[in-house]
């Protein structure tokens, strides 16, 4: 196993992955991960990090942060999940992939290790990216958690501040099934001491986060807290609509921490540049204006909302909607299908993981629910199915779940 693509077949069919497989890669406790640390001489203590958790914005929050910080002159580590296309956006230096030769030399000197710990690909993929960013010795590391927050495999470092966004329900069946219960997973962490900011002040998740705060004694701030105080909010390059809310959060974080002084010049430019200075995809990205299409990753209910509301004033300028939907089979697709609006053409599709929900499942539930469509198998025919149905006064939006995008992202590349 001496190259780069025996690598990433090891680590992506042969290992448990919970992106992929669902609940048998869940862990429930820190053990494991405690253990890898130990084994590859604590790595997470070897620089300084900004943890980051929530139900809808953590990537897009995290994205924001470093490229704000990257404005600021830092040598800045990235770490978030899922990626689009390359397994290596999940780890990045400064908008930088992490090198493929640092990647499978990684892996070839502790596969061994790996396998008699019975890791799984995130506690693997945690471990390299720490143990990059020691190596490379990143100023400030942004690390994004997987899935929860309390038993996350990245809940091991002591960040110089945590960032929750907001909580909505997803993954019930691992975190819990009303929103309370949820973010007290999310607030797993938060540290002894460690301040924290919560992007969205919620009737539900207020007082949790309230009670967690109070009994680690870490001050808390809610981001629109420091709006009310006048807090000038830069222009973002994102283009969703809902990336205000995360601008405001990322902005508040990094207003709130003193270790790392942060200029309104950088502010304003990193909050300007943070697709080009990252490399983020997926968040209300255009993919063509003729048909104008649009690819989101939008996987739950409660962002299925706000891509929606920001898909109403598009459509005004539009004659025909078609939606390309594919959902993964741990959702609530009836609560998200609720959310389409009742005059788009709906295509279904399946992302190419084992979780995903096939097409013809999907579309049947869709059609009890009075919201018929196409069925069309892979997100690459469906994506061709609405190009063809499409004219110039057509617009097409692609999403129901990261992997579906990403597909399309992967397909539209083998097309180049």
């Amino acid at each position: 196993m001496s190259t780069y693509e025996d690598i990433m077949d090891w680590l992506l069919t042969q290992l448990p992955m919970f992106q992929r497989q669902g609940s048998a890669n869940y862990k429930i406790d820190l053990s494991k991960t405690r253990a890898l640390m130990a084994y590859l001489d604590h790595p997470e203590r070897a620089f300084k990090s900004i943890h980051v958790a929530g139900s809808n914005g953590k990537g897009s929050t995290s994205h924001i942060m470093a490229s704000i910080l990257q404005a600021e002159g830092l040598k800045v580590g990235l770490s978030t999940s899922p990626h689009m296309m390359d397994f290596r956006e999940r780890i990045k230096l400064n908008g930088d992939m992490i090198p493929k030769p640092y990647v499978t030399a990684f892996v070839h000197d502790h596969r061994a290790a790996f396998e008699s710990m019975s890791l799984s690909f995130f506690e693997m993929a945690t471990g390299l990216a720490f143990c990059y960013f020691r190596d490379v010795q990143v100023d400030v590391a942004i690390i994004e958690v997987g899935m929860g927050g309390r038993l996350d495999s990245s809940n091991v470092i002591q960040p110089e501040i945590s960032v929750i966004t907001n909580i909505s329900l997803d993954h019930q069946a691992y975190l819990g099934n009303d929103i309370g219960s949820i973010a007290r997973e999310k607030a797993g962490i938060i540290k002894a001491g460690i301040p924290v900011v919560v992007g969205r002040r919620q009737t539900e998740t207020t007082e949790v986060f309230l009670a967690k705060a109070q009994a680690c004694g870490s001050d808390i701030l809610w981001a629109e807290d420091l709006k009310v105080q006048g807090l000038s909010l830069p222009d973002c390059d994102l283009q969703g609509h809902y990336q205000r809310e995360n601008t405001l959060t990322a902005v508040a974080a990094l207003t709130t921490q003193k270790t790392w002084p942060v200029s309104d010049a950088a502010m304003v430019y990193g909050a300007a540049h943070v697709a080009s200075s990252t490399g983020l995809m997926g968040r209300w990205q255009i993919l063509q204006q003729q048909p104008y299409v649009v690819a989101d990753t939008a996987h739950n209910a409660d962002g299925l909302q706000a891509s929606m509301a920001q898909w109403k004033s598009v459509m005004a300028g539009y004659d025909t909607g078609i939606m390309v939907i594919g959902m993964v089979d741990d959702k609530d697709v009836e609560h998200m299908l609720s959310f389409l609006p009742p005059s788009a053409n709906l295509i279904f599709c399946a992302p190419s993981i084992p979780r995903a929900m096939p097409a013809k499942a999907l579309a049947e539930i869709a059609a009890r629910c009075g919201r018929p469509g196409t069925c069309s198998g892979t997100v690459a025919a469906a994506y061709e199915l609405a190009l063809q149905q499409a004219d110039a006064k057509s617009c097409i939006y692609v999403g129901g779940s990261s992997f579906v995008v990403a597909d399309c992202l992967e397909h539209l590349a083998k097309k180049a």
